[in-house]
Order: C-alpha cells, then sequence, then structure tokens
C-alpha cells in the first residue's frame, strides 16, 4: 500500500501513515499511570490513536481485540513482566504481526538483549528519553513493518 505524508502543524514531528489511510493506532502497556499518560499525550498530539492499558495481565486480551499497529511495552511490570506479555503477543495467531517497542531503564546487559529477542522485541527505547526520540523510533518501528508486514520488528 502507498502511504502518505500527513502535514503536520509547526511543532510535530511528521509521521507516515499505515494501512491505508486511517491513523496509526498504538496501545501502550505500563504500570506507570504518570508516563501512560505523557506518552498518551505525546503520540496524540503528533496524530497517532492511541490506547493505555495500565495493567498487563489483561494487555493481551485488549491486544488481541483491537489490534494495534504497534504496542509500546515496560518491560519492568507487574502482574505480567514486560518479558511475559512480548511472549505472549509473539507467539499468538492473532497478535504475531504486531511490532512491539520496549522502554526500560533497567535491562540494558546483553542477556537482556538476547531475552527480548527472544520474545520478539526487536526494538528497544532506553529510559529517560526525549519526545523526539519517541517519536522517530516510532515512526521507524511502523514504516519497518509496513515494509515487512510478515516479520514482526
Amino acid at each position: 500500500m502507498l502511504s502518505t505524508e500527513q502535514t503536520q502543524p509547526e511543532g510535530q514531528l511528521g509521521q507516515k501513515q499505515v494501512k491505508g489511510n486511517s491513523v496509526p493506532k498504538i496501545m501502550i502497556v505500563d504500570d506507570d499511570i504518570e508516563l501512560l499518560e505523557e506518552l498518551k499525550e505525546i503520540l496524540s498530539f503528533n496524530k497517532y490513536e492511541v490506547e493505555v492499558m495500565p495493567n498487563s495481565a489483561l494487555a493481551f486480551e485488549v491486544a488481541s481485540e483491537i489490534k494495534p499497529d504497534l504496542v509500546i511495552l515496560d518491560l519492568k511490570m507487574k502482574p505480567k513482566s514486560g518479558f511475559q506479555l512480548a511472549d505472549e503477543l509473539h507467539n499468538s495467531f492473532k497478535t504475531k504481526s504486531i511490532p512491539l517497542l520496549a522502554i526500560t531503564g533497567f535491562f540494558t546487559e546483553k542477556e537482556h538483549v538476547l531475552m527480548m529477542k527472544m520474545c520478539g522485541i526487536k526494538n528497544t527505547l532506553l529510559k529517560p528519553f526525549d519526545p523526539e526520540s519517541l517519536l522517530m523510533k516510532v515512526a521507524s518501528v511502523l514504516e519497518e513493518a509496513k515494509i515487512n508486514p510478515d516479520q514482526s520488528v
């Protein structure tokens, strides 16, 4: 499908649309309510449709139902860790094609990177991050998913 560049008001970073003319839908899973609100504000302001999920135990069900274009998830959550959720999403027929973007300030060692790859996470954003880095990473992941739709990125 062809993508079109969306014109953004000054101060907003450009984003490309996916799935024809629809606005990309992003689901954010984090047990930090304050961070969820901040991420939702940044992404909504930049014309993404955003669904927030503060409960990692329910996140798989919601993702299966709403089929987002991208899931952004924290790795250090309870009751279900981001690794567990990513593994569940990556291994389900319903959700395996959804790209996963992990945000973490804790899991940065080599063995954690290997665990992320095993769970289907191929993109990571390290905390702390600025809005521009977030938007660039999100746009990159969505573009890669559009180019390689049969592979989780």
